[in-house]
């Protein structure tokens, strides 16, 4: 007989706790929440200002799924068993059908003064909405029940977050809005939305914020934008001027005969006149989320780019990415992380739209809605900033010099890069080839097909008919490990089974291959040219993101080859070279530029280590030469494979590699790998105390914080965050270097045009002048701008190096 877990707490609890159904534990003691989750769970509500005691507790279902898997209980339409019952939108089990019922019988008789939803079971139960993740932290109310309805707060059930354990302090920000509701009930939020506007009334109101901004002698008028836009066009333009004040400004109508939302071209012209004196104004700060999206279509369509300079603008991606980076980064999330007392999730209204079933007023007042939490987002945003109290450097804040970045990458992505047609031709049609050889040389190695994309054949071949152990990866959904033949777990086959390293090299390659040859189908603008978007609130060590432009054209430019030309052509190890596509315009000549050791040498500057400072400051040592020697026992001569294990060696040294991890690259035992590591720390000691030194910050402070003042914040537990920290330092310090010395190069050579920024590298393209020597004095006052001083107590500049061409990036020399 299937065991029954009854709510349990006082009879007039204020707070009614749901859950999605019990566990293992809560089976055998017959209460709810009493297993590891539940024991989480008190201590959250717990840390949110509430106590258990105050609470009952209950789930939507008394019964425990087989697995713990409730999602097993619901069916899709077409394969729902004949006992399934159909409530709320979904065929569910018995079991839960019979819970929602039992459920709203408590809930009439509790009445409680807010309802805590543990998962998407129960936000499900009580307010028929779905989808945990977008709906957490919003004010929300149930579903009428017995004619009544109760404020409720849902967000990840504890289980979720005891296997992702960054999800918690999310969970713990949640609860406290849930102690709100109790204590205050739902906010009133209010919208003054001013949607499909007469001309006049359109003109009035940009005149009425001219002459706003126009009255401003010191001070800023907060001003957000927002575009909605469809076939490659811009339908609306959204301006929010105070927390719920909005006024959507449509261009498209697409249920309207013509299309077009004005009579006149007149009219449009002269609201696009206005809307350009409005947002370039001097005495306006323009915010936006991810804006430079917005800005491509605005210089595109409407021919002006609204403020860009960090003192007129706010960019509410880019400044939450500045103090939180490890977070999600989308409006909805800034909303109800920001925002809790208002926040009520809205997005879908955006996706769901659809001409052919929708009103255009849901359109534009999605549009007005983008707006106002975006301003609302703003506001909040600048006072948390302030009370973080970040270090400032000559170079400024991190908060001004992510916003500075928007200027660089703006005229990049506007620019593009000019691609020789025929080259890119050549190239997709080369590849082919190559990847041709690699499938036949798999074919040849295998004695049968193989096809090297499927994610299930490598894994069949590797485990099932080779028999290798599996490399597994810790899936954070699911909490579990799963075997996975990626690129990382082929390398590890191959050094762990020398026999197969050859078929797991071809695999991988074809992968990579095949990402390259797509690169070559993307499609060009009418001018010949590749443009991406570069995203500034990129990776969480602020180096930047590309993907293919506001307009679909393009594709990611960080992850262009320079292949391996110096094998035969008609060798499976032949890899043709992407980057001899993209050319210089006509008289101009292109330049790479890199920082050297880059890496490396933060360590040894973050470490304080005088023998490697030492090495870096004299340039005729070379540091995995004396590396090598300090490692293996004999400094190597040319060709020696032990200088590429020694830098291989260091680098994983540098950012706590275990033993084991190091063996297995090494193909070394583990106990040689700990002789190797006791020799290395013991010549470098200052770079062991640097790592118990960010373990010890890590533990009092969760964060860590580079030299130009950026800070990542951690939310995991500690135990799992050394490595990823210890990296962080270093590559985010290099990729801060590079964004800086892009900017400026722009600043102090405006000649010099910014092309390209590839991991830690930047292509320009510059004025040839009379002879060679004109070429190579541009390139060098490139290189040299690029150098930014570090700013240690003992000052540090990366070298820049590089090459030029006449030709192409990728005969850069």
């Amino acid at each position: 007989m299937e065991s029954f877990v009854p709510g349990y707490g006082p009879s007039d609890a204020k707070i009614l706790v749901v859950g999605e159904a019990p566990g293992k534990a809560e089976i055998n003691q017959l209460r709810p929440f009493v297993g590891p989750s539940g024991v989480e769970m008190t201590k959250m509500i717990q840390q949110a200002g509430m106590l258990r005691s105050e609470c009952y507790i209950t789930n939507v279902t008394g019964y425990r799924p087989q697995n713990n898997r409730i999602t097993d209980w619901f069916y899709p339409k077409t394969k729902a068993p004949p006992e399934s019952i159909f409530i709320l939108g979904k065929h569910v089990h018995a079991h839960i059908a019979h819970g929602v019922g039992a459920l709203e019988e408590v809930l009439d008789k509790l009445k409680p003064k807010v309802v805590i939803a543990f998962g998407n079971t129960p936000l499900w139960a009580l307010t028929g909405h779905y989808g945990i993740t977008k709906w957490r932290g919003s004010n929300l109310e149930t579903r009428e029940i017995a004619g009544r309805t109760y404020p409720l707060l849902a967000t990840y059930h504890p289980a979720a977050i005891l296997r992702r354990w960054d999800w918690r302090y999310i969970g713990v920000h949640d609860l406290r809005l849930a102690r709100r509701l109790r204590d205050h009930g739902l906010p009133t939020i209010k919208e003054d939305f001013i949607i499909r506007p007469s001309f006049d009334t359109t003109i009035r109101c940009l005149n009425q914020l001219l002459s706003c901004a126009d009255a401003l002698v010191k001070s800023k008028m907060d001003l957000a934008v927002d575009i909605e836009t469809r076939f490659r066009q811009i339908t609306c333009v959204g301006l929010a001027w105070t927390e719920e004040k909005a006024i959507c400004i449509p261009f498209l109508e697409i249920k309207a005969a013509d299309k077009n939302y004005w009579r006149t071209v007149e009219e449009e012209t002269e609201i696009v006149w206005l809307l350009r004196r409005l947002l370039t104004h001097k005495s306006v700060c323009v915010i936006g989320q991810n804006f430079s999206y917005d800005q491509q279509y605005f210089a595109r369509r409407m021919g002006f780019i609204p403020n860009y300079k960090p003192d007129n603008f706010h960019d509410t991606m880019t400044a939450h990415h500045v103090m939180w980076a490890g977070l999600p980064k989308g409006l909805d999330f800034l909303s109800s992380f920001y925002c809790q007392e208002t926040h009520i999730y809205w997005k879908d209204e955006g996706k769901e739209w659809n001409p052919k079933t929708h009103d255009e007023e849901q359109h534009w007042v999605y549009n007005a809605r983008d707006c106002v939490r975006t301003y609302s987002v703003a506001m909040e945003q600048r006072e948390t900033y302030e009370a973080l109290n970040f270090q400032r450097t000559a170079y400024g804040s991190p908060w001004t010099i992510q916003h500075e970045s928007h200027e660089s990458i703006l005229r990049a992505m506007l620019r593009g890069v000019l691609i020789d047609t025929k080259k890119k031709g050549d190239l997709w049609k080369e590849l082919g080839d190559v990847i041709a050889r690699l499938e036949e040389y798999i074919n040849y190695l295998l004695g049968h097909p193989l096809n090297p994309r499927s994610p299930k054949q490598p894994s069949t071949l590797f485990y099932h008919d080779f028999g290798i152990k599996p490399v597994t990866i810790y899936d954070r959904q699911t909490g579990k490990r799963r075997r996975t033949c990626n690129a990382d777990a082929l390398d590890t086959i191959g050094k762990r089974e020398v026999l197969v390293a050859p078929i797991c090299a071809a695999i991988n390659a074809v992968r990579s291959l095949g990402t390259f040859k797509s690169v070559c189908s993307k499609e060009l603008d009418a001018d010949d040219r590749m443009r991406c978007s570069y995203s500034v609130p990129g990776t969480e060590t602020y180096r930047y993101n590309s993907s293919e432009d506001a307009f679909g054209y393009g594709t990611n430019l960080q992850n262009i080859s320079a292949g391996d030309e110096k094998q035969e052509r008609e060798s499976h190890l032949y890899r043709p070279n992407l980057r001899k596509m993209f050319i210089p315009n006509p008289g101009y000549a292109i330049a790479d530029h890199d920082l050297a050791q880059a890496d490396a040498r933060i360590v040894a500057w973050e470490s304080d280590c005088p023998s490697l400072k030492e090495i870096f400051n004299d340039p005729t040592r070379d540091l995995h030469n004396e590396h090598a020697e300090i490692i293996f026992g004999k400094y190597p001569v040319e060709g020696d494979p032990n200088r590429q294990r020694a830098k291989v060696f260091v680098h994983a040294a540098n950012y706590a590699v275990t033993a084991r991890v190091l063996a297995a690259a090494l193909g070394i035992t583990v106990h040689e790998a700990e002789q190797l590591l006791d020799r290395y720390f013991g010549e470098r000691p200052e770079v062991k105390e640097w790592h118990e030194r960010i373990l010890i910050e890590l533990q009092t402070r969760r964060y860590v914080e580079n030299v130009f003042g950026y800070r990542r914040f951690y939310f995991d537990r500690i135990e799992d965050l050394l490595k990823e920290a210890l990296a962080w330092i270093p590559q985010s310090t290099v990729a801060i270097a590079v964004n800086l010395g892009i900017k400026r190069v722009e600043e102090e050579l405006p000649w010099a045009e910014f092309l390209l920024q590839v991991h830690d590298s930047a292509v320009h393209q510059f004025p040839i002048g009379i002879g060679k020597e004109d070429i190579e004095a541009s390139f060098e006052a490139i290189r040299k701008t690029m150098e930014i001083e570090l700013p240690y107590l003992d000052p540090m500049t990366i070298p820049v190096t590089g090459g030029w061409s006449l030709n192409s990036w990728g005969e850069c020399k």
